[in-house]
Formats: C-alpha cells, sequence, structure tokens
C-alpha cells in the first residue's frame, strides 16, 4: 500500500479545512460519532468527529474544545480513511501515541502542534478496522513537558458514520 505525505504540514492544512467546518452539512448523528460533508475550493471533504467520554485534565492549560478524533474522506486528493487525533496540547513529537482498542495496541506518529497521524495506508486500514470491531478506545500521548495524557474515546456509532462518510465521498 502507499505512504502518504500527511505530517505536519499536510495535517494541519487538513484540520484548517475542517477546524471551521460553516457550510458542513450534517450526515448524521451515529451514536457517539457525528459524520459531516464540507464543500470547498479544492473539492469535497467528507469527515466524521468525536469527541472524549473520558478527558484527562492534564495537562494544565489544554485546549478542551480543540480534543476531538476525525476519520476523513478527501477524493479529489486520493485521500481516505484518514484518523486524526486533535490532542489539544503540545506534543512532545519524539514520543509515539498508543491508542488501546480494546486491549490491542496501536502506534502513531505525533506532531508537535498536537496531533497523533499516520502516515502508512495499510497502518490507517488496521486501525479502522480495529476500530470497527471495537468498542473502546484510548489515545495516550506525551506531553512537550514529558506528562502522559490519556483519553478514553466511545466506537458506538464509528461503523454507521463511516458508511455515512464513505457513500457521501465514495473511493
Amino acid at each position: 500500500m502507499p505512504s502518504r505525505p500527511l505530517p505536519a504540514l499536510a495535517a494541519l492544512v487538513l484540520l484548517s479545512a475542517l477546524a471551521q467546518p460553516a457550510g458542513a452539512k450534517e450526515l448524521g448523528t451515529f451514536k457517539d460519532w457525528v459524520a459531516h460533508k464540507l464543500e470547498t475550493d479544492s473539492g469535497t471533504i467528507c469527515f466524521m468527529e468525536t469527541r472524549p467520554t473520558q478527558l484527562d485534565a492534564k495537562p494544565a492549560g489544554r485546549n478542551a474544545d480543540a480534543v476531538r478524533l476525525t476519520v476523513t474522506n478527501r477524493p479529489q486528493k486520493k485521500t481516505f480513511d484518514a484518523v486524526l487525533f486533535e490532542t489539544g496540547y503540545p506534543l512532545d513529537d519524539k514520543a509515539l501515541a498508543d491508542i488501546d482498542i480494546d486491549g490491542n495496541l496501536y502506534k502513531m506518529g505525533t506532531d508537535a502542534g498536537g496531533y497523533f497521524y499516520l502516515s502508512e495506508t495499510k497502518d490507517e486500514l488496521a486501525l479502522i478496522d480495529a476500530m470497527k470491531h471495537g468498542s473502546k478506545l484510548s489515545a495516550k500521548g506525551i506531553a512537550s513537558d514529558g506528562t502522559p495524557v490519556t483519553d478514553g474515546y466511545s466506537l458506538s456509532g464509528f461503523t454507521a458514520a463511516l458508511k455515512a462518510i464513505d457513500e457521501a465521498c465514495p473511493k
């Protein structure tokens, strides 16, 4: 499978498109996930998002409103199933993030700006598959000051929300 140059700059460009979903059409709420479709000058973006069900209070000054997990399809860019965590705190970008889905561990890259990402399509597909079959996910990162931070997410509604964005932005 091909790799994708997602880290740092590309991830931030994607986030800027999603951070202000004004004009985004809601495709539906699926238990703990919401799916959206957004028309932009660079093409259609379909994404689904959820917020943590358990938000770690650390580190101090964390922007809790910025914390979410998204999966994005951008057909014009040939990007599908792009998984991205927005942590709301600066990360130690030399430490990998740990994603635990029902006891199975996955590693993700980190960006100092506060993002967990995968740059290999095969890794994203494996994570997506685990998310489809899982019920709970915990995401652990290391803040830039060395503090471990763990958030919990529900996967309830994940498969239905994924189906909605796959239908709205097909491969």
